[in-house]
């Protein structure tokens, strides 16, 4: 979204293309997040309220479910950190200094939106583990 304030022109390829992918990405992470905070909330509610053997088997499997989400979450910000963090990287792309500016801006924009995503998954596995010590 930072680079659809230019004209098309003014762009590369590239970037457009690279700004398209981290969003898709954004988006399915995010999407993930709301399908599950609602069945995570019921499911939490009701456990709170009768704590039984196939309510705890559930919440067992979602806990599961969310870890390793939180894996792809964590490579996928691990990629984007040591793609900043390597400058022979950059330099193999052979980028212009605002080119280079500007691939900078995306990376951490999208790390700053994936960083977001793992504070609420975090938040989650808090809820969880809430829950667990109440029962």
């Amino acid at each position: 979204k930072l680079l659809q304030q230019m004209s098309m022109n003014e762009q590369d390829f590239e970037h457009v293309m690279i700004e398209k992918a981290m969003e898709n990405v954004v988006e399915k992470f995010k999407k993930h997040l709301q399908i599950m905070k609602p069945a995570l909330e019921l499911l939490l509610q009701q456990i709170e309220e009768n704590a039984e053997t196939n309510g705890l088997k559930k919440l067992l499997a979602v806990k599961k479910s969310l870890a390793q989400f939180q894996q792809n979450v964590d490579n996928v910000m691990k990629a984007v950190k040591s793609l900043l963090d390597d400058d022979e990287v950059m330099v193999k792309m052979k980028l212009r200094v605002e080119e280079k500016e500007e691939i900078e801006v995306i990376l951490d924009s999208f790390a700053a939106d994936i960083d977001e995503i793992d504070t609420e998954i975090k938040i989650f596995i808090d809820m969880i583990e809430d829950t667990d010590q109440f029962v």
